[in-house]
């Protein structure tokens, strides 16, 4: 992944986080944003001048959606 990194001072990082939808009907990210926010878990390698720009589903497993409408 590192070799999509951009190099140098002026590289800002940004971050998109993708859930499964099924997972999102019940767990809203709070968990997420808060381990961002304090920097742990597997955000610890960003630096502070890093942004969350996203946070989407997957838009859920194609066998499963027409079944649960």
């Amino acid at each position: 992944m590192d070799k999509y990194r951009q190099k140098g001072k002026d590289a800002d990082e940004k971050i998109a986080i993708v859930c499964c939808e099924t997972v999102a009907e019940v767990c809203p990210g709070g968990a997420c944003c808060k381990a961002f926010n304090k920097s742990k878990f597997h955000f610890r390698k960003y630096s502070a001048d890093t942004e969350i720009i996203g946070f989407f589903t997957c838009g859920g497993c194609p066998g499963k959606r027409v079944p649960r409408l």
